[in-house]
């Protein structure tokens, strides 16, 4: 009798894994599909997980997620804020990386500001209006740096410009004669 018990419940064991097993391969199938599509059709390299996705083209990498790690490299001496990060670009082009951090709560967008501050010269530019707050500063280092935070939806928006915006395919409209759109 207790050899049967021990038995059913081996086999049980057993078939749990398995139906686990089969699913993951299932799972891969999908994903390594959907990547040979993507990658047919925009003819870009693509990988995709249950955990988000990764996009390369043009010698530029596009990444989403749940909780992505910090890009620690191409953020530069820029410090991790606190939050889930949620989507990296990096764009070799423009020369510059942005990323998305969500739960990123207004005490802690304050601090990180103010480390940012700390890091640029005269401290940089900071403008509040209800539901918006920009950064903007150039480093010591002459890196460019954006932070873009909306405390209502917790979630902000860090660009960094490691050889500042000078050397960027993007340059801001700065005409003195006030045609700025």
């Amino acid at each position: 009798m207790k050899a049967i018990r021990v038995t059913v419940v081996l086999l049980v064991i057993v078939m749990t894994f398995s139906l686990c097993a089969c699913r993951k391969v299932e799972e891969k199938i999908a994903e390594k599909s959907a990547e040979k599509l993507l990658e047919k059709a925009m003819g870009v390299d693509v990988d995709i997980t249950k955990d988000g996705g990764k996009v390369k083209v043009d010698g530029g990498v596009m990444e989403v997620g749940e909780n992505l790690p910090w890009p620690k490299e191409a953020m530069g001496d820029l410090p991790k804020p606190e939050g889930k990060i949620k989507f990296v670009m990096e764009d070799e082009k423009a020369k510059n990386c942005t990323v998305t951090i969500a739960e990123f709560e207004p005490d802690d967008a304050a601090k990180y500001i103010n480390k940012l501050k700390e890091m640029c010269i005269e401290g940089g530019n900071l403008s509040e209006d209800v539901g918006l707050t920009i950064f903007r500063g150039d480093t010591h280092k002459n890196a460019s740096i954006y932070l873009h935070y909306s405390p209502d939806d917790k979630e902000g928006i860090i660009i960094y410009y490691p050889e500042g915006l000078g050397n960027s395919a993007y340059t801001p409209n700065t005409a003195a004669d006030g045609d700025n759109y």
